[in-house]
């Protein structure tokens, strides 16, 4: 049924004038594939669900994550950076140079304004993403204009792709070269 499902939302993608994410909605494919994701239930099967999602990071709720203003999402990302910074330095695994080879991994862009919330990408990517499509905060590094960026290591990218694939929105995207050099001063892939 999520296999189908995600078929569903691709034929919706491709059935929609223009890419607007309104015709998407109304398409019959893309609300009878919400329909057989919610009676199919991916959370239920998710075996990245918990992971990436440290309770000792957590300061937040994800519900309230989307109603948060610009200002306070950035607080949160900081916030998680600084705590993380600070337990990978107790636990001896904090990096000894900032300097970090960014092309081993790919970094991915959230964009919640842009965000439905369908829960599309989260079967795909085994629960990378969540019902939001939000990526886990464990992967979080900041926030720059409306996006949330995150760093994939490489043993995920495959799933991360397939999330992206089925997000009708395109809330969720890897990050170009351009913006990857303008924000950490490297290339990225």
């Amino acid at each position: 049924m999520i296999d189908r499902a995600h078929e569903l939302i691709r034929e919706a993608q491709r059935s929609a004038k223009n890419n607007n994410l309104g015709d998407v909605l109304n398409i019959s494919e893309y609300q009878e594939a919400i329909r057989l994701l919610k009676e199919a239930d991916p959370l239920s099967i998710d075996s990245l669900k918990d992971q990436l999602r440290s309770n000792s990071l957590r300061s937040f709720s994800m519900s309230d994550y989307g109603r948060k203003t610009l200002a306070e999402r950035k607080a949160i990302v900081e916030d998680i950076a600084n705590r993380r910074a600070a337990l990978l330095k107790i636990m001896g695994r904090y990096p000894a140079s900032l300097q970090t080879n960014l092309t081993e991994g790919r970094i991915l862009l959230h964009a919640p304004n842009d965000n439905l919330s369908d829960g599309a990408a989260t079967y795909p990517s085994k629960g990378f993403f969540d019902v939001n499509n939000v990526p886990p905060w464990d992967t979080w590094v900041c926030y720059v204009d409306s996006y949330l960026v995150s760093w994939v290591p490489p043993v995920l990218e495959e799933l991360v792709s397939a999330g992206i694939a089925v997000n009708p929105e395109e809330c969720i995207r890897w990050a170009g070269p351009a913006f990857v050099n303008s924000l950490f001063g490297v290339d990225g892939k």
